[in-house]
């Protein structure tokens, strides 16, 4: 039953992510250019590292017992990695107080994550 969930979960958001580009070209009356050679890599990576981090979280369940109100807030934490390398490597948020609200917002979720393994659920 969860596989046939996840199949449906998919094609959500297949058709939802093509609407969306379609609606963006109608209304901007622009078409996205298509860089597949200088972005499929990334997104393949990107993609592979989410992935893995994703079995991991399985393990950490399966076999270490760890229960999934504290296993999936950790990995849901692994975003602060993606903000702060978007941030110093990327340059994708500019500005002091943009940058400020991210680490604020960064430090409540991984604060968050820690008092949950320390005493989440047993």
């Amino acid at each position: 039953m969860a596989t046939l969930s996840l199949a449906w979960a998919r094609a959500g958001s297949l058709i939802t992510g093509t609407l969306i580009v379609m609606l963006w070209c109608m209304v901007t009356c622009k078409t996205p250019k298509w860089e597949i050679k200088r972005t499929l890599w990334a997104g393949l990576v990107s993609g592979s590292v989410w992935q893995i981090g994703n079995v991991c979280q399985v393990i950490a369940q399966s076999y270490y017992l760890l229960p999934y109100a504290i296993a999936y807030p950790i990995f849901q934490a692994s975003l602060v990695l993606s903000g702060i390398l978007g941030i110093f490597v990327f340059h994708e948020i500019t500005g002091a107080s943009s940058i400020a609200t991210f680490f604020l917002c960064a430090t409540i979720v991984v604060g968050g994550s820690v008092v949950l393994a320390l005493y989440g659920p047993v």
